[in-house]
């Protein structure tokens, strides 16, 4: 992405936060809406499929995961389980490597190569690696 080299941070330029800010709130009025409108559309949408498979009563994400079975044959479970370990593995990861980022004053961003900014991404890859032992842990 190109940088607008007439752009600073808005606390060193203070007149480009009325612009930054419209941005800002135009961004988050128009893309609320559509990414509620795609939530819905897929939850109704493995809902009929789900209900057209005779699956009414989902009790747990194997459950779920034999459901796919009509629709994605015999992966269904490995289809299943990369969508369910990639988003948690998403959210976890870049939100605590933004938070310690904001903690501790970093500049970093995914913009950014992974060499420019290394706790950064050090964050995400421990992240990653902690969901990971959390998912393969034994829980009772």
């Amino acid at each position: 992405m190109k940088q607008d080299k007439q752009r600073r941070p808005l606390r060193d330029a203070n007149g480009q936060a009325e612009r930054a800010l419209s941005r800002i709130r135009w961004d988050a009025l128009s893309g609320m809406p559509v990414s509620n409108i795609v939530a819905r559309t897929i939850m109704l949408g493995t809902a009929a499929t789900l209900h057209a498979a005779g699956k009414q009563h989902i009790g747990s994400a194997a459950d779920a995961a034999r459901a796919l079975r009509p629709s994605a044959g015999d992966i269904a479970f490995a289809v299943f389980s990369v969508g369910i370990i990639g988003t948690g593995l998403l959210a976890l990861a870049s939100s605590s490597a933004y938070a310690a980022a904001g903690a501790a004053g970093w500049k970093a961003s995914l913009e950014r190569k992974p060499r420019q900014p290394k706790a950064f991404y050090a964050v995400i890859a421990l992240s990653m690696g902690l969901v990971m032992a959390i998912d393969w842990f034994p829980f009772i």
